[in-house]
Order: C-alpha cells, then structure tokens, then sequence
C-alpha cells in the first residue's frame, strides 16, 4: 500500500494506489471473482485475498509488477503458460509494462477452486461417522454409478482374448497369464473389478469426472518380451487384413493406412533389451536416481496398491487418442489435462499436485497392452511420435552407465514399426515428441 495504514477491505486497499495500477487490481478482482463467484473478499497478510474453505489466492501491488499468489501447485500444473513471468514458490509477478495474461489467472483461479473443493470433501469424509453401520455398508456397496464397469470389463476380454494376452492356463484351468516367475495369474472376474470399483469409489468418481473413462487390465507379471512377440503378431495380423491406420483424433476423420517395416516390426533397443524383466528395470521409482527407491516386477506383481489382485493392474485412463500439445490442455473437474512437451523430471513435479493424487506413470506393459488394444479395437496404431505423441513410460527406471534414464514407446510413422527405447529423465531434446499419459491404478480394497 502506499500508507503504512492496514486495509479494512479489498476497496480501500485499491484506492491507495495511483489510476493506472487501480485499474490493473480492479481487473485482478473481477476475473478472480468471475472465475470464483461463491468466494469470500477478505484482507490477509495485508494483501487482498479471495476464500471458501480456505484461501484461494491473494493479489498485490508493488513497484514493478503485480503480485499473484495462488500457492504451489498452480504453477506447476500451468508452469508452461507461465514461462515468460518471473516466479519463485507459491508467487508470480506480472510486470507493468507487459499486459496481464488475465486468461491465465482465470485457469489458476478455477484450478484452485477444484482443488479447495476436493480438499474441503476429504476432510468432510475424514470426519467421525454418525451413520447406522448398515447405512453406510449399503451406500459403500454400489459401485460408483457413472462409470460403465461391465462394459468397459467385456470390452477388455474380449481384446485380451483376442490378442492372445490372456488363454487357459493349465494347472488351474482359469483364464490367465503364466507370469515371469512361472507362476498362474488368473485374470481378475468382473466381480472382483466391481468390488475394487466400490472400494476405490471416491477416487473412480473424482477421476471420471476429470476425463478417466477407460478400463484397463494390464498383466504386470507377464513377461515384457512376451507381450512384445503379441503386438508384433497384431501388427503382422492387421497388415495382412489391410486393417492398419493412423491414429486419427477424431472418429469421423477418414482411416489413412499406415506403411509397416517389411523386416522388423517392433524394434527394441538392446540397452533396454537386457534389462527387461530383470531387477535392472526398476518400476514405481520416486526419483529418476540410483537412489530411486523402487521396486522389482515381482514386487509389483504382489503389492496391492499396484496390482489389486495379483499380478493384474486394474487402472484407469483417459482415452484420449493423441494426448494434448502446449497449451492445448483442458482443465476437467480442476484438473489441467497433461500436455506433451515435458521431460521425465518435470512430469514427475506436475504430478505432485492435488489435482493428480492418484495417479501413476505408465509402464512397458501398460504401453504395450494399450497399443495391442487400441489396434485390435480401432485399427489404429497408437503414440506415433510424428504425431508428437510417444509416450513416456514414467513408472520405470534404468540406470546406465552414462545415464539416468525412461523407457519410452512409440509408433514410428516414417520407419514404419513400433519402437521401445530410452531417454535420460532429464532430456530436453526430445521432449517435443514425446508426452507422459498416466494410470490411476485402483487398489486391492473390496466392500
């Protein structure tokens, strides 16, 4: 302020400073408050501030710039849009003689509502219950109603059972995969995925609403090498159809063929070829690091926070054919659509915001069970990268010699196959190409 005097209210804050900076925190107020109409005007830490549960943002006056404060998570989610402005953690300053990107600010704004809101509800739920334990058992049992479980679970075995995924298994006689161990894993019943459904029901429904609407089964215990052998036998399969395309956005886009390699159809790298399924291929690290305290395939295959029944990810994505370029993506139920663009490093930051708890990066099998589906489903080939549009493989790590570095799969247009290879965690080369799609993965909870 320009006196020492603190503000009663946002009013007499603004009318301290001189027109043309008047006007500026006049337009800040309306977009935050067009952005968050049920938010309360209130004066704290002596800057005006915008609050429902708790405070939203904060804007501010100073010498050079305007102040806006909408705490951490923000800024990373939007850390593109915001490039051109000078930002330390929680604040960016937007100088005077730039103009204000007041679009920008509305995003953030209706980005922090979501998140208020989301945390508003888990501290609500975190509350003691007062309900009839039979009322509650009764609510807790139907499966969250919006999302089209048996559907989408007969679409995944038809796909499975198509492609050769899954097939009698001959010590039990279930249908399954035989794992990397050699052990059986039965491919989890449609009542199981409903139980897991009604156990996770909280986060299938906050994910729904932000754009998770596709089912996916993945075996994590079944060999990297032998899902490989399976989507080089679809491709093969659907070129001798004549039934292989491009990835089209858009349904009513018309099919355009695709060329595939005469002689290798899925190439690996052999750097990656000899660590897959190995301890050298670390799955869920929490940094790109030798100090990435991961884990081993077989320890995925029997942790339930990863695969609800063993050996089976039951997980949620969004399908979305071709992810979305810079500032392409959508803000769905206050959750920013994840944008090509990024390297490994960043995505792992952007996913630390609320808006993206419970989610994952994708593995090998997930990318390799996605493509085979996608194809067998649509025709389509998947993650082409002159699409702009290889996938990042988040949830796994190799270290070598000369690198910390990320898995990556993709659909190569020009060579005509697919390709799994690697790239440093940190790499901003290839960044352009390539984007970091994720999982909410539901955990082994049943009601």
């Amino acid at each position: 302020m320009q006196n020492s005097e603190k503000p009663k209210n946002i009013d007499e804050y603004i009318s301290s400073f001189p027109d043309e900076t008047r006007l500026l925190l006049e337009k800040m107020r309306e977009v935050i408050k067009s952005a968050a109409p049920e938010a309360k005007e209130v004066i704290s830490y002596q800057m005006p501030a915008f609050k429902l549960d708790s405070v939203l943002v904060y804007f501010a006056a100073h010498k050079n710039h305007i102040g806006f404060y909408p705490t951490s998570s923000p800024i990373v989610v939007f850390k593109k849009e915001l490039l051109p402005y000078k930002q330390s953690k929680g604040a960016i300053q937007f100088p005077f003689d730039r103009p204000i990107p007041f679009d920008i600010v509305k995003k953030i704004v209706e980005f922090r509502v979501e998140e208020d809101r989301q945390e508003a509800k888990s501290k609500k739920q975190s509350e003691p219950k007062t309900q009839k334990r039979s009322t509650t058992a009764s609510s807790a049992s139907k499966t969250p109603s919006a999302f089209p479980v048996e559907k989408e679970y007969a679409r995944c075995i038809e796909t499975l059972t198509k492609a050769g995924i899954i097939g009698p298994l001959p010590k039990s006689g279930s249908t399954g995969v035989t794992g990397i161990d050699v052990k059986e894993y039965p491919v989890p019943a449609l009542g199981q995925v409903l139980g897991f459904f009604s156990g996770n029901r909280e986060l299938v429904e906050k994910k729904f609403s932000q754009g998770f609407d596709r089912l996916e089964l993945v075996p994590m215990a079944a060999p990297v090498l032998f899902l490989a052998d399976l989507m080089k036998a679809a491709i093969l399969r659907h070129l001798a159809e004549r039934k292989i395309f491009r990835t089209r956005r858009n349904p009513s886009d018309p099919p355009v063929p695709v060329r595939v390699n005469k002689e290798k159809h899925v190439w690996i790298w052999e750097t990656l070829k000899e660590v897959l399924d190995t301890d050298g291929l670390v799955y869920f690290p929490e940094e790109y690091s030798v100090s990435h305290r991961g884990q081993t395939k077989l320890e995925v295959v029997a942790n339930r926070r990863i695969c609800a029944v063993p050996g089976w990810s039951i997980g949620l994505s969004e399908s979305l054919p071709i992810m979305p370029g810079q500032g392409e993506g959508k803000v769905m139920a206050g959750r920013k659509q994840l944008e090509t663009g990024f390297s490994p490093n960043e995505y792992r930051s952007i996913l630390q915001g609320r808006a993206y708890q419970g989610e994952t990066g994708n593995t090998l099998e997930d990318f390799i069970v996605r493509f085979i589906s996608r194809l067998e489903e649509t025709g389509e080939v998947s993650n082409d990268i002159i699409d702009e549009n290889a996938l990042w493989c988040l949830a796994q790590y190799v270290k070598i010699p000369y690198a910390d570095c990320v898995p990556v799969g993709r659909w190569h247009r020009t060579l005509g196959r697919a390709r799994l290879d690697m790239h440093r965690s940190n790499n901003k080369l290839c960044t352009k190409n390539c984007g970091g799609a994720t999982v909410v993965r539901l955990v082994g909870i049943m009601i």
